[in-house]
């Protein structure tokens, strides 16, 4: 069994959902941790924000130089922005509607 944290945002009021992470059997007795977004994540956060409802690409994805350096309406249209900047090993990423909860599966 999973826990839940949810944040919402300021500036949009999207709500972030993340499954919080349990002890190695998750069984009973075991304690449960919960780790907030940090100041980083909060910014990458606020800049996807800028970007509801459009594909972005994301160079760095996953690691701690990740950014957004293109947007559009289509995958098409960001992959080409993207490549138009020089940008070509990109990840490409649909920002969700802020009136959708987005919620990612992580395998353990």
């Amino acid at each position: 069994m999973f826990g839940v944290d949810a944040w919402k945002t300021r500036a949009s009021g999207a709500i972030i959902i993340a499954p919080s992470l349990m002890g190695d059997s998750g069984g009973e007795g075991q304690k449960m941790i919960k780790q907030e977004p940090d100041a980083k994540e909060l910014a990458f956060l606020k800049e996807l924000e800028k970007h509801v409802n459009k594909w972005v690409a994301i160079i760095g994805y996953g690691g701690d130089d990740e950014s957004i350096v293109a947007a559009g309406d289509s995958i098409r249209e960001a992959r080409q922005n993207a490549e138009s900047q020089g940008f070509k090993d990109t990840t490409f990423f649909k920002v969700p509607p802020t009136d959708k909860i987005f919620v990612p599966l992580v395998p353990l």
